[in-house]
């Protein structure tokens, strides 16, 4: 009897499949209602976001390198969608999205994957709290279009979970309030003291119709920077699901593998007429957790919503604006990371800081922006931190001093090391024996405090430098004029002066 069934990348079997089916419909069912919401509130259209759950999800399961990641519209990526449609319409939305595309494949087989994820928890932490309140924030003028729905979507989901897990509050605070709108009138004449509850309206019928996107000269630049802020986002997610995933599997995603899958399907989806996905953290949890297995879970969850789409699309054209405003501002308040706020007071005053400004920046500024500040105010803090206390000088003898380098010898510690220098007179001792790494600016600060030593008729002794950084050192020409001994008390011996008969 056949068992297994050959897969592209790998082996499927048969086994896993149940696991798959209920994996991929629970991930539909919870991804269906945020798709909707995408689409429609970043005004291009409830389709487009249904379009690009269907293309982003069944493509970057195919060719990506995690097995449970769900790929969908998110909110991260909401806010660029959002700015550039508004800015250039479709043809620049979609062009931005196949730049985005073709950037992930590039990251992806440059290797990029691990670097992506480098960007320090501050930074992320920082850019998830002010992406949800800018997500809330958005929603608002659509809430208070009918905000008695917008009310009741957002008390069923903060009620549901406590009755049933298992079936989304979104699902069902979107499909009680669609009812409720319809069959109370609310969406076709005023009701209390608001004008009837606008809706979703048209969506097309049948299977997505392929479109080539069209476009002019003058969307380029402004496209391509879009499709930047979107790669970088996107991929920061998409890698962060997927570790997520890897810690409650045990498994190991390949990083590169995982951004040309993403890639792959937001280079389809805009064929489609469908908006940018990434890798989406809850819908890639509940999978799992649902018994997700395999990549062909991520192939069901497209798949099912293509048949939702096809099946439910006129049901689908009553549902009020106003629910998926409640619907995505309940999901933002979901979004926030409490833990980093509540750890504020823990944190070094300056991690804090670069939270705040992150969070600030990314409600106020582009978001490519907001994270690079963020970025370079963590690489100079971490500078500052370096910096501190690794050099130090001390006169163990008359006319021998010991000169002591604790840690990497960098840019950071350059100045250090030349006031450093300035105290030292006679024979000089470097205590190398705890140097782990030296870079080019570093070895440039040694090379001159040798120099000086050298020309005022003095020695230089190195003590305990390890392997890799006397490479370095030697590579540079650093060493030439010293000595090299074993340890430090060797070292202090021969430099001794010697004594006069």
């Amino acid at each position: 009897m056949l068992t297994r069934l050959s897969l592209k990348r790998g082996q499927f079997s048969w086994v896993d499949l149940r696991g798959d089916l209920f994996g991929g419909v629970t991930a539909a069912i919870v991804a269906l209602p945020l798709a909707l919401a995408v689409g429609a509130l970043t005004h291009v259209g409830a389709a487009a976001g249904l379009y690009g759950a269907i293309f982003t999800g069944i493509f970057a399961s195919l060719f990506g390198g995690t097995a449970t990641q769900i790929t969908g519209p998110t909110l991260t990526t909401m806010a660029v969608v959002m700015t550039t449609f508004a800015a250039g319409g479709w043809a620049q939305l979609a062009l931005a999205t196949l730049f985005a595309g073709a950037l992930q494949i590039a990251f992806g087989l440059m290797r990029l994957g691990r670097f992506i994820t480098f960007i320090p928890q501050p930074v992320v932490a920082g850019f998830t709290n002010g992406m949800a309140v800018y997500i809330f924030a958005q929603q608002i003028p659509t809430f208070s279009g009918a905000p008695v729905i917008g009310l009741a979507v957002m008390a069923i989901m903060w009620i549901w979970p406590r009755i049933n897990r298992v079936i989304p509050g979104s699902l069902v605070a979107l499909v009680i309030t669609t009812a409720a709108a319809y069959l109370l009138g609310w969406t076709s004449e005023s009701y209390l003291a608001w004008d009837a509850a606008k809706i979703i309206g048209e969506i097309p019928r049948g299977f997505p119709a392929f479109h080539w996107p069209t476009f002019a000269w003058s969307d380029l630049q402004p496209a391509f920077t879009a499709g930047v802020t979107i790669a970088l986002i996107a991929s920061m997610e998409s890698l962060l699901s997927a570790l997520i995933i890897d810690d409650m599997t045990g498994g190991r995603h390949r990083l590169d593998q995982e951004l040309v899958g993403q890639g792959i399907g937001n280079l389809v989806a805009p064929f489609f007429h469908g908006i940018v996905g990434n890798g989406a953290i809850v819908r890639s949890v509940v999978n799992t957790r649902a018994g997700g297995r395999t990549r062909v879970s991520g192939i069901i969850h497209g798949v099912m919503i293509l048949i939702i789409t096809l099946a439910l699309g006129p049901l689908a054209e009553q549902v009020p604006m106003a629910t998926l405003a409640g619907i995505l501002m309940m999901t933002a308040i979901g979004m926030v990371d409490w833990q980093s706020i509540k750890d504020l007071k823990r944190h070094h005053y300056a991690d804090g800081a670069v939270m705040v400004v992150t969070a600030v920046l990314t409600f106020a500024t582009p978001l490519t922006l907001a994270i690079g500040v963020g970025v370079l105010l963590s690489a100079f803090l971490f500078t500052m931190r370096m910096s501190q206390s690794h050099v130090s000088a001390v006169e163990v003898e008359p006319g021998i001093h010991v000169v002591t380098i604790d840690g990497p010898l960098f840019f950071g510690d350059a100045v250090m090391l030349q006031e450093r220098a300035d105290e030292c007179q006679g024979n000089v001792v470097a205590d190398l024996s705890r140097m782990v790494v030296v870079d080019a600016t570093g070895a440039v600060a040694l090379r001159k405090l040798i120099h000086r030593v050298c020309s005022q008729g003095n020695h230089f002794y190195v003590a305990g430098i390890g392997e890799g950084p006397k490479a370095t050192l030697d590579a540079l020409g650093v060493l030439k004029n010293v000595t090299l001994c074993p340890d430090l008390p060797t070292a202090i011996a021969q430099a001794r002066p010697t004594p006069v008969a």
